[in-house]
């Protein structure tokens, strides 16, 4: 798992500064960095088209006083979702927009060049 993690890593940095930027891993696996992104919804699309696709992001904060975010994704599609940035205090707004790092894979169990990750959906109620 740390193999796998380091690969992403590297292959994150790769696409670090360019705006929704992305990085093919394989047919079922695909990084992509979106500049910029706020509290209004950003549609991102892939590289990739997937039967069932699993986003998974993070919110680089780049600020000296960090605002505490959260990114949101709605909208999940075959070669699309939408992503922006939320409060944790649950309001409507962030703070500063920044940069937003996704790992976007297909639903399954998957072993490409070394890498091994499997990707699930659950609904949270």
């Amino acid at each position: 798992m740390r193999v796998l993690f380091r690969n992403l890593l590297v292959i994150a940095l790769l696409v670090i500064g360019f705006p929704a930027k992305a990085v093919i891993v394989s047919p079922e696996l695909e990084v992509i960095t979106i500049a910029n992104v706020g509290n209004t919804p950003v549609t991102v699309n892939l590289q990739n088209s997937y039967t069932t696709a699993i986003p998974v992001c993070t919110y680089n904060i780049e600020s000296a006083v960090p605002v505490p975010a959260v990114v949101r994704i709605d909208n999940i599609m075959a070669d699309s979702f939408d992503v922006y940035l939320q409060k944790a205090s649950s309001a409507l707004t962030a703070e500063s927009p920044g940069d937003v790092h996704c790992v976007v894979s297909e639903e399954g169990e998957f072993s490409v060049g070394g890498l091994h990750w499997e990707a699930r959906s659950r609904v949270a109620t």
